[in-house]
């Protein structure tokens, strides 16, 4: 019996294409899992992961990291202690080649390459020393990457733009991909004030408050290293024909404090918030579904200009002309060869 992974995607959200116009749309099926890569594609990954790893033992000052100042992060800053910084650096040659070898098509490769890219380009410091990249909420990664393409194409060597209509005028929008213009949706200030603990990245919701019968919730922000760990735990239960609930799994990143790499430990704690999301009768999974879809950041999949006709905002969705490829594409100077 195949396997359908469209479900689980849907919960986790993707790089997604349309034709000949790729967006930051919701996951779709692409067909190809990670056990699936080409040779080719292997190589390349491999490529990319063996360049990462050696710049791990390269002196910081010697990698060019460059401070990030917080305030660029806007509303998101709330969601991180105060203490922590970022630092992003250019990315290498290396990386850039074996970003442009990938299959865009196959989700898992470029997922795993998106994440390589942070990996290996994004510093998180905290008062005790490195923090590692996982610790990275989900909604920044586009984020953080655009970040990493604008200081790696600082003096303009690939600009991303694309023109439209403009809405209120009629007249021509020139859309430029980059990380001030990307567009976000936030939970309410009131909301963030009374339930929202900065130091330990925790909401605390009181179901009671809400004339709501049920014990206090805890729910933590999604993370890089849970989705990580979550898309792997899924693929898993999926091998093993195990039914997986949609629900749950749009739940779960919220429900898990952490990942840990110890797999049983990891199982157990999905087994934990299996049984807590399980306790809850009809009333108190409405009231959550509520609280959820007002604590989340959302990655509106939007940019932000300014119409130079009429001066009004303008807002149009994310777009990639020439492909994913061309986030880190570096423009040919040479003649081109072939009509392909």
């Amino acid at each position: 019996m195949p396997t359908d992974y469209s479900n689980l995607e849907e919960q986790l959200g993707k790089l997604g294409s349309e034709e000949d116009v790729q967006t930051l749309g919701h996951l779709e099926h692409v067909g190809k899992r990670q056990a699936d890569l080409t040779p080719e594609e292997e190589a390349s990954k491999e490529a990319f992961l063996k360049r990462s790893r050696q710049e791990a033992f390269i002196p910081a000052i010697e990698k060019g990291w460059i401070p990030i100042d917080r305030s660029l992060l806007g509303v998101r800053d709330q969601f991180y202690p105060e203490e922590w910084e970022f630092r992003v650096k250019p990315a290498t040659v290396e990386a850039i080649k074996n970003w442009s070898a990938i299959n865009e098509e196959n989700l898992a490769i470029t997922n795993s390459v998106f994440n390589e890219i942070v990996k290996s380009c994004v510093s998180i410091m905290g008062p005790n020393g490195k923090i590692g990249w996982g610790k990275m909420n989900s909604w920044d990664r586009f984020w953080f990457i655009n970040t990493v393409r604008e200081y790696t194409f600082e003096k303009g060597e690939n600009i991303l733009s694309y023109t439209e209509e403009c809405p209120e005028c009629g007249g021509d929008v020139t859309y430029e991909l980059t990380s001030d213009k990307l567009v976000y949706e936030f939970p309410d200030p009131e909301v963030v004030e009374k339930h929202w603990n900065r130091e330990d990245r925790t909401w605390y919701i009181n179901p009671k408050e809400y004339d709501v019968n049920a014990p206090m919730v805890k729910l933590y922000v999604p993370t890089l290293e849970k989705d990580e760990a979550i898309l792997q735990w899924a693929y898993a239960q999926a091998q093993a024909g195990k039914q997986i609930n949609e629900p749950f799994l749009r739940f779960l990143p919220w429900l898990l404090e952490k990942a840990p790499k110890n797999g049983e430990l990891f199982d157990n704690m999905v087994k934990d918030a299996k049984q807590q999301f399980n306790s809850w009768d009809a009333e108190m999974f409405s009231f959550m579904d509520e609280v959820l879809r007002n604590i989340t950041v959302n990655p509106s999949e939007k940019l932000r200009q300014v119409c130079p006709n009429c001066g009004e905002e303008v807002i149009a969705s994310v777009r990639f002309p020439n492909g994913v490829k061309s986030i880190f594409s570096v423009p040919n100077k040479h003649r081109k060869f072939g009509s392909k």
